[in-house]
């Protein structure tokens, strides 16, 4: 769990009361969204390459993707153009968050 999900659940939490220990995880606005039948690969691709950046003096420049084809490789996970988008798709994300 991190940023603002974290933060959120900590301050839940803390309002939350003895009597009323049931913490309403499933209405909460931090949660994190159910992932699609078809996005499951990709998502578990992304949480193993998630560590190999290249990095500058700027902070962060993009994917390693000879460590992503040796990963997806290791774990048998078929590295289609459909898949290699939607990595692409994750990176783009991560580095523009990482601008803000």
């Amino acid at each position: 769990m991190s940023g603002r999900r974290q933060e959120y659940c900590e301050a839940c939490r803390k309002t939350q009361t003895q009597a009323d220990n049931k913490i309403k995880c499933k209405t909460c606005e931090a949660r994190c969204p159910e992932i699609m039948l078809e996005n499951r690969e990709v998502w578990q691709l992304w949480i193993y390459v998630n560590t190999q950046w290249r990095v500058s003096n700027g902070g962060i420049v993009g994917l390693d993707y000879t460590a992503v084809f040796v990963i997806a490789e290791v774990y048998g996970i078929e590295l289609t153009p459909a898949l290699c988008r939607k990595i692409k798709a994750l990176e783009i994300y991560e580095i523009r968050r990482q601008e803000v």
